[in-house]
């Protein structure tokens, strides 16, 4: 079984026909679906946070009826995980500040992804779908983010299509 971890650009992109990641949203996705790469839907996962950022992302650029409906596919078809204290604090203390950029001291991600990485880490989950390359700078995250980033899958039945 291969567990994803989707983050909100690529969910946006998903649902957004007007936004920049659209098409090769959709591409990711039906390649996902075409070759069996996950199990089902439920091996999707996502933050609470991440559905906050791509209804918000959503509500600005495409409306307030599709970020309710995707909101609500989300919610029913990936597993979301709930952030505590815990993983901000484990996000702050070991995603962000020891990736510090020593010209800008700004680390590479925002809090949101940090918090990702830290699901990431305690679900062992090593791929993420994602745009931002920010997340290139973490060792063991592999970042799906165009057809070609999806060789070497290998996977079993076909996930259920939630996008629009």
């Amino acid at each position: 079984m291969v567990v994803l971890f989707a983050d909100s650009c690529f969910l946006i992109g998903l649902n957004d026909r007007k936004d920049q990641y659209h098409k090769v949203s959709i591409k990711i996705w039906d390649r996902l679906n075409k070759d069996d790469i996950i199990k089902e839907s439920m091996d999707v996962v996502v933050t609470d946070y991440v559905l906050v950022e791509v209804f918000q992302g959503l509500q600005s650029h495409a409306g307030f009826k599709i970020a309710t409906k995707a909101y609500k596919e989300m919610n029913e078809n990936c597993k979301v995980q709930k952030v505590t204290e815990s993983k901000i604090q484990k996000a702050i203390t070991e995603k962000l500040r020891p990736f510090l950029n020593h010209r800008t001291n700004q680390p590479p991600i925002g809090l949101v992804d940090a918090v990702s990485l830290v699901t990431m880490d305690n679900l062992n989950i090593q791929r993420i779908i994602s745009f931002d390359g920010g997340f290139d700078k973490f060792p063991l995250t592999k970042r799906i983010f165009d057809e070609s980033s999806l060789t070497g899958f290998q996977a079993t039945t076909q996930v259920r299509n939630f996008r629009r």
